[in-house]
């Protein structure tokens, strides 16, 4: 094996190693947010919630696309399964999926169109819609009557979480390029050094 595919293999686990280890970062985060959802639970409609915890998935999608992005949202299912049981997994599944798939339609074809916070507000209307559909198909037609609460409750809700994924994008953004000029100019003292 030559010292190049060598350097390119390396490269290559290197990258996949930092990858799970953002991805498991952003999962504990995405925990860390549902539980501190909890602490809302009294000052919202029963059985809703801010939606804090859908930020890390959002962020992933935007980051890493699509297959991480669902990754996410199936992990989330499972500790709703384990912390809440059966009914609220599927709900956590169905509205995970849902909204993740549409969210990464709108950022792959039209994002520039939509913008980043409408993106957020209905990727939260999708998301709402499908556990509505669960609940409708496991305790009755009744849920409906919930549709326009959800629906309301979908607007402020994604507009606050796309507010929050854009600064913590633009962190990034102004982070890279800040690294990016730092490497740049530690080279150009290598040069100017190496010069004289």
């Amino acid at each position: 094996m030559s010292q190049d595919n060598g350097q390119s293999l390396s490269q290559k686990w290197h990258k996949k190693r930092a990858f799970w280890a953002r991805l498991a970062l952003l999962s504990a985060l995405m925990l860390s947010l549902s539980a501190l959802e909890e602490l809302f639970a009294p000052l919202m409609p029963v059985g809703t919630k801010p939606g804090l915890a859908n930020i890390p998935v959002m962020l992933v999608l935007a980051e890493y696309g699509l297959g991480a992005a669902l990754l996410l949202a199936l992990f989330k299912a499972a500790f709703a399964l384990v912390t809440r049981g059966v009914i609220a997994f599927l709900m956590s599944l169905a509205g995970g999926l849902v909204s993740t798939l549409l969210m990464w339609l709108l950022f792959r074809f039209a994002q520039k169109r939509v913008g980043l916070v409408a993106v957020s507000v209905l990727g939260a209307l999708s998301h709402n819609m499908a556990q509505l559909l669960v609940a409708t198909l496991l305790l009755g037609r009744y849920a409906l009557y919930y549709a326009p609460v959800l629906a309301l409750l979908a607007i402020p809700c994604g507009a606050v979480t796309g507010v929050v994924l854009y600064a913590v994008l633009r962190l990034i953004e102004r982070r890279v390029a800040s690294l990016g000029q730092s490497g740049k100019n530690e080279n150009e003292n290598v040069y100017h050094t190496e010069e004289e």
